[in-house]
């Protein structure tokens, strides 16, 4: 694989990778809230930890909607919100969570290209 993001190892995306694969086979779109909510914040955890970054905070908040907003990323209280379960969003997140951590330039492209590469390598 041909790794352009500047903010990440191959080896930290081999094991992103490795990590949202068996995510996926915990069906984190299937069940209640709450085990809903418990699967996520597993998957934030183990890809945090992979990177070796602090895990941020997680919440969903479908009333970002109201204002055209999939999801934010707080460095102040290191928080990710996102308006409903989707993987892409949390992704992208998480990925301006990764280049705060490195003390990196945020910009809003490398997150998209970063949350459609890793969702499409798994989820097809």
């Amino acid at each position: 694989m041909d790794n352009n993001f500047k903010y990440i190892t191959e080896q930290e995306m081999q094991k992103i990778l490795e990590i949202t694969k068996e995510f996926k086979k915990k069906q984190p779109y299937k069940g209640t809230t709450k085990e809903k909510y418990k699967k996520w914040k597993e998957y934030l955890q183990e890809l945090s930890n992979a990177l070796n970054i602090s895990t941020p905070r997680f919440f969903v908040a479908p009333e970002l909607n109201l204002f055209g907003v999939f999801g934010v990323f707080s460095p102040k209280y290191n928080l990710i919100v996102i308006n409903k379960f989707s993987v892409i969003t949390l992704l992208h997140e998480f990925y301006h969570a990764i280049v705060h951590a490195r003390n990196g330039s945020q910009n809003e492209h490398d997150p998209y290209i970063f949350s459609q590469y890793v969702f499409r390598a798994v989820f097809g």
